[in-house]
């Protein structure tokens, strides 16, 4: 064996370990309240010592935030793509066209529960979603020529902007996991966000799709 070879087979074993470690912490949060979890559950649940958890993540959030942005990586690169002259969340409709991600939504079912959302873990998670997001919005508009403030303040919105539609997904669908509910997910996510492009006018119940009234 080579060592190309060798060096392959443990970033291979690498990150088997990182996907047993993010499947663990999912399962765990899907049964019970994340802020509850500890490093012993999940290696035990892992199958790997508690030392060996602790040599890949620094702690619970390093794994969330990893294993939530994952599904969003393909999302920013679309959004990255979209035209230059397009505004930010007329991008970010158009870059969340189709189903969204089913990790993404196993995700939103696990962290949904209002009780997860008030432990210290999703704070920390939404802290660094945030500062991600900020990044993202800077590398399209250009850090050097736009408002730090604009950036911030547009990526604490589409935070929350999101926030709302995954918990209106949920309470519709109750997390069901179907091409169908997959869709309603992307859907709702984008119609939060061209409310506010159109600056919180409501429109008339007419206007309203089917989705909308489920």
């Amino acid at each position: 064996m080579t060592s190309g070879d060798a060096s392959s087979r443990r970033e291979r074993n690498k990150a088997r370990t990182r996907q047993a470690i993010k499947s663990a912490v999912l399962d765990l949060a899907l049964e019970r309240d994340i802020g509850t979890v500890t490093a012993e559950e999940i290696a035990e649940h892992a199958g790997i010592s508690r030392r060996t958890f602790f040599n890949y993540y620094a702690g619970l959030d390093a794994v969330l935030v990893e294993a939530t942005l994952e599904p969003m990586h393909a999302v920013a690169e679309r959004f990255l793509q979209r035209p230059a002259e397009e505004d930010p969340l007329a991008a970010m409709v158009a870059a969340l066209e189709g189903p969204a991600p089913v990790e993404l939504a196993r995700w939103s079912v696990a962290l949904c529960r209002e009780s997860t959302q008030g432990t210290e873990v999703y704070a920390r998670m939404w802290q660094l979603h945030t500062a991600w997001l900020r990044g993202v919005l800077q590398d399209r508009l250009g850090a050097a020529s736009v408002d730090p403030l604009y950036v911030a303040g547009l990526a604490g919105a589409v935070m929350s902007v999101f926030a709302a539609a995954q918990a209106t997904w949920l309470t519709r669908t109750g997390g069901r996991l179907d091409e169908a509910s997959l869709e309603d997910l992307s859907h709702d996510v984008c119609s939060a966000l061209q409310h506010a492009r159109d600056g919180w006018r409501a429109p008339p119940l007419s206007a309203r799709t089917t989705a909308d009234r489920r």
